[in-house]
């Protein structure tokens, strides 16, 4: 794999305590099973919810199991997505699954469509269950809402969902927002949180967050230096909230930034340039933030140019089913070689190779 992951990542291995109830008897204690998950989230707009088709003929051969999933990999969660009703009206909808369920197809933003969490499933249920990691669990619970913006947000077109400003972003601000600010950023922990505890109803007595993968920024990419003050914001605030649901310190939590692609709406000059201007912003997040990966899925091309025109293959903003797949795949394969394989260094609270 490409990368440009940093190498100064941290993780805080957290492991549930055995739980041991006292019987009279002869027996004297017993340990009760320890059943473990980790979960991995994911969070963002469109190419984190999932608006690619499915192409069966091109999926088949990468993951034998794309319909039906593993029992070791497991899904919870909503990709929202907006429509026009008939009256011109902008509409919400969302894929949810309220329960936890295999990963597979249909957990995009409708029944045929996929995210990067296929490609995640493939990876991690082929090579994450070995050696130490045998017999456990990995959990996703994705929250995505296509079109949105990491910054303000106001009610208008589909934007009513709201941004995912953070809230101490949010604060920087002042007059400048509305009760839309942050409403994503909020739909997001609240996901967490029913997630987590509906593993706990389902007997998971040793629940860990691993990692955030967060695919976003089409929306935002004119402004990438507000962006990069925004994200810091937002990685503080997110490790600060999902500690206090888990009542650890995840402070350390290892955050994925996905690249949007180099060609994303458009393939012609100044678009590229964009984006690429965005891209390079993202990747120094590695070296600017602590504990953040940068997944290089900008290679991935949406568009391409032919001869003066910019082509695509019938949209000009979500990769094809086989890209979508190898970033999930990227995304799995930093988790397993770069964020499990390290050593925490407890001086600093950072991760060594």
């Amino acid at each position: 794999m490409l990368k440009r992951l940093s190498l100064i990542v941290v993780i805080v291995a957290l492991f549930g305590s055995l739980l041991v109830s006292c019987q009279n008897g002869n027996n004297g204690t017993e340990v009760s099973e320890v059943k473990s998950v980790d979960i991995y989230i994911i969070a963002g707009q469109s190419n984190a919810g999932g608006y690619t088709g499915c192409d069966d003929l091109a999926i088949a051969p990468l993951w034998d199991k794309y319909n039906v999933g593993t029992p070791n990999v497991m899904y919870y969660g909503s990709s929202e997505y907006t429509y026009k009703n008939a009256n011109g009206e902008w509409l919400m909808g969302v894929n949810k699954f309220s329960e936890w369920v295999p990963v597979r197809v249909g957990m995009g933003c409708d029944i045929r469509c996929i995210g990067p969490e296929v490609g995640m499933a493939a990876y991690l249920s082929e090579n994450y269950y070995n050696g130490d990691n045998a017999g456990k669990t990995a959990g996703i619970i994705k929250y995505a809402h296509g079109g949105t913006s990491l910054f303000e947000a106001s009610k208008s077109d589909h934007e009513f969902s709201g941004s995912w400003a953070s809230p101490s972003y949010a604060a920087t601000l002042e007059s400048d927002t509305s009760e839309y600010t942050g409403r994503l950023y909020i739909g997001l922990i609240n996901e967490v949180k029913s997630g987590v505890a509906a593993l706990a109803e389902a007997g998971y007595n040793d629940i860990n967050i691993k990692g955030v993968f967060w695919m976003q920024g089409e929306t935002d990419k004119n402004s990438p230096d507000e962006y990069k003050t925004a994200f810091e914001y937002f990685v503080s605030d997110l490790r600060r909230d999902l500690g206090e649901i888990m009542v650890e310190d995840l402070s350390a939590l290892p955050v994925m930034v996905g690249e949007i692609s180099e060609t994303s709406g458009s393939a012609l000059k100044d678009a590229v340039d964009v984006n690429n201007g965005f891209i390079e912003m993202q990747r120094s997040l590695a070296d600017e933030i602590e504990n953040v990966y940068i997944v290089p899925s900008g290679q991935y091309k949406i568009n391409w140019m032919e001869g003066s025109f910019s082509k695509n293959h019938g949209d000009p903003w979500h990769w094809k089913t086989t890209d979508i797949f190898a970033i999930g795949e990227m995304v799995g394969e930093c988790i397993v070689e770069e964020i499990l394989s390290g050593t925490v260094d407890v001086e600093t609270n950072s991760l060594k190779g």
